[in-house]
């Protein structure tokens, strides 16, 4: 048999082999898209539900909160950890109901940082033009930097979907991509090891001289990230079929004065074994180590290292971001628990600056923002010596965001 005859049959079975190929891309595609189809209807179909869903991976779900932007009727809060702790009055269950004619949509996880908030809200894009949200910001971010600690919870909450749509969009300004990159190169797991966005990562945050050619790559990105988004879909589906049903819409003329102080007699009840308004349950595991900081540091060392947290540069790049995409954020600071700091040995002026600080930060954006120094002192506000709200913060949170919605806000 002569070389010809040799290689002759192989013809057939390459063609078979590239038609099977091209017909498994095909059902992949297909069935890529019948899944995000499939999704998007389902979450428009049972938003009411989805919307009120909190857990670790909320922020990995963009199709919620794509969709949450399409409803007046929803507003995305934006947070951390006190959006997970139970709590009685938090903003995704008092407004459930809709009492004044709107819910809460929560999209937090314990130890979210700022910067993936700002990552988050870059990856929604033109969505957030003209749209209502709100920032729940933690206090206890702007007192030090622990850069480990900061990689570590960059590393657990980040989404390489968001990311990439965030690299990619010619709508973000060049400069607000350069600075996110910036801020997060250094962390791996912002790529999900994806060489395709580790390399524009990479080359925005250094301004490096194939800058004007990362446009090409944008298709490469669209086919890529179709599994990225038939997971986040396929997330949706599964969660539209197990999510309870939402409760039914009631409004109600709400009494804010009475709820504050009821919600104040009633966290007196739950913290009485402390002169701090520390949770009993709390107070009952941590009071060696909580009584043993008395003392522990002075006002040179608070403002040594409020002055110089890396928050504050953290909080200007999210709210440049929001800016440049044109929404209209309400942005809330969680106080300080003065008591408690008052016993560490800082004074109160030295935690004047710190909401001075806030202010002069956030000023320059004109948004709406309350940093509650009121409150500093009340040791009804938080449930300990963190951020977390108790049932009273929670609620005096409550009516500020309801005046925000219905902008009445003073």
């Amino acid at each position: 048999m002569s070389a010809a005859e040799r290689v002759a049959p192989r013809r057939p079975q390459s063609l078979l082999y590239l038609s099977a190929g091209l017909l498994a891309l095909i059902l992949f595609l297909l069935g890529a898209c019948l899944v995000i189809a499939v999704g998007r209807w389902r979450a428009r179909a049972r938003i009411d539900s989805l919307a009120l869903r909190n857990q670790g991976s909320t922020w990995k779900w963009k199709e919620i909160q794509q969709e949450v932007l399409r409803h007046d009727d929803l507003l995305l809060v934006l947070g951390s950890s006190e959006l997970v702790v139970r709590m009685p009055n938090r903003a995704q269950e008092f407004f459930a109901t809709f009492p004044t004619g709107f819910a809460a949509a929560p999209v937090g996880a314990r130890g979210t940082p700022i910067p993936l908030m700002a990552v988050d809200v870059a990856s929604l894009g033109s969505a957030l033009r003209g749209r209502r949200i709100v920032l729940s910001l933690s206090g206890t971010w702007f007192l030090a930097t622990n850069p480990r600690l900061d990689s570590l919870n960059i590393a657990a909450h980040a989404s390489p979907l968001q990311l990439g749509d965030v690299l990619f969009d010619a709508g973000i300004p060049l400069a607000i991509r350069e600075r996110l990159a910036r801020r997060v190169v250094r962390v791996r797991e912002m790529t999900g090891n994806q060489a395709l966005l580790a390399v524009p990562l990479r080359c925005l945050a250094t301004h490096c001289a194939l800058e004007p050619l990362l446009p090409a790559l944008r298709p490469l990105w669209a086919l890529r990230s179709l599994t990225l988004r038939t997971e986040d879909a396929g997330r949706v589906l599964a969660a539209s079929f197990l999510a309870p049903p939402p409760r039914a819409r009631q409004a109600r003329r709400i009494d804010w004065a009475a709820l504050e102080a009821a919600s104040d007699s009633s966290w007196r009840t739950h913290s009485a074994n402390n002169a701090f308004g520390i949770h009993d349950r709390t107070w009952a595991r941590d009071s060696v180590r909580l009584l043993a900081a008395r003392g522990s540091t002075n006002d040179d060392q608070f403002l040594e290292g409020m002055e110089h947290a890396a928050a504050w540069n953290d909080l200007t790049l999210l709210l440049t971001t929001l800016q440049s995409l044109g929404a209209r954020p309400l942005v809330l600071n969680s106080p300080l628990k003065g008591p408690y700091l008052d016993f560490t040995g800082v004074s109160a002026v030295a935690r004047r600056r710190f909401y001075e600080k806030f202010d002069s930060v956030t000023a320059p954006f004109g948004f709406p923002r309350r940093n509650f120094a009121e409150f500093d002192a009340d040791t009804m506000f938080l449930m300990e010596p963190g951020s977390h709200l108790s049932e009273k913060g929670w609620l005096v949170y409550d009516r500020t965001i309801d005046a925000f919605r219905h902008d009445s806000l003073r």
